[in-house]
């Protein structure tokens, strides 16, 4: 019997039945889908371009971004816009955008308020409280002046306050047409607003 025990043993392993090789994989359940490697993120929306041809520029705008009409306190006899974005899940007007004719500093004095000073500073006469002192600023294809000055907001709640807010006023210019930039006390002084005003390109006059 020991014998015959052992060549049957011999015979299974032999046959691949027995032995220390491991099992086959069982076969995929079709019900069950197979892994796929996942993609990388497209990651935030890039800004995209918006053509103000009535002001001959054009500025990147991120998805959040939308442009209006320049009515109520905005109103301009000039070509204008505004750029509205989401505040506390509303959208209001950041700041607007006014066209006008001719270089930077006299637009920057007639619009903007800034004048030099005896020493040869640009300084702020708009706004309250001592002036401050104007920057120079650069972008493509154009020079600027911008400052930041004490102003009056209106409060639904509290009213008028003379000084209760900080606007900036930015001129833009490529020598021949400048662009007026204003805020309104509130917003308009994030680093979104600083950078869509950096964007700004003048259009090529067809």
């Amino acid at each position: 019997m020991p014998r015959l025990e052992t060549l049957t043993v011999l015979g299974l392993v032999a046959a691949g039945l027995v032995g220390c090789n491991p099992p086959a994989d069982p076969p995929a359940d079709p019900a069950t889908p197979a892994s796929v490697a996942a993609e990388p993120s497209a990651g935030p929306s890039r800004p995209s371009a918006y053509e103000a041809r009535a002001l001959g520029i054009s500025l990147a705008l991120p998805v959040d971004r939308s442009v209006g009409e320049c009515t109520g306190d905005w109103q301009s006899d000039r070509p204008c816009l505004t750029v509205l974005g989401p505040v506390q899940g509303q959208q209001v007007v950041l700041f607007s955008l006014q066209a006008y004719e001719g270089a930077l500093e006299a637009v920057a004095r007639d619009q903007a308020g800034f004048e030099p000073g005896p020493d040869g500073r640009w300084m702020t006469t708009f706004g309250r409280f001592q002036p401050n002192e104007v920057e120079r600023i650069t972008g493509p294809g154009w020079t600027g002046m911008r400052a930041t000055t004490t102003c009056g907001i209106s409060d639904a709640e509290t009213g008028f306050h003379a000084a209760g807010g900080e606007c900036l006023s930015q001129v833009v210019s490529n020598g021949e047409q400048s662009i007026l930039v204003q805020t309104d006390g509130r917003h308009g002084l994030d680093d979104d607003t600083a950078a869509i005003l950096s964007s700004i390109r003048f259009m090529a006059v067809p």
